[in-house]
């Protein structure tokens, strides 16, 4: 199962995933914030170099629910 990424375009710190590439399944934010496309995981390891450590639990939980959010405390610096 491919897991897609979002962020948070106010906070970028918080991420939601889910399994359609188009986010209709994400939940809602405030009026003037929205989710933004961020990457594509496929397995495990790809999922831990973004932040989502148990990536079994990660596809479980979308199954149930249709997303998970959480936050990531690693914020990392623009280098451009």
């Amino acid at each position: 199962m491919a897991i897609f990424l979002f962020r948070n375009a106010d906070d970028p710190t918080e991420y939601c995933a889910t399994d359609t590439r188009s986010g209709h399944k994400l939940p809602g934010l405030q009026a003037a914030s929205r989710w933004h496309y961020h990457a594509e995981l496929q397995n495990a390891v790809h999922a831990a170099v973004f932040g989502v450590m148990n990536f079994d639990a990660a596809t479980r939980s979308i199954s149930r629910q249709g997303f998970v959010r959480y936050t990531d405390s690693r914020l990392l610096r623009d280098c451009h």
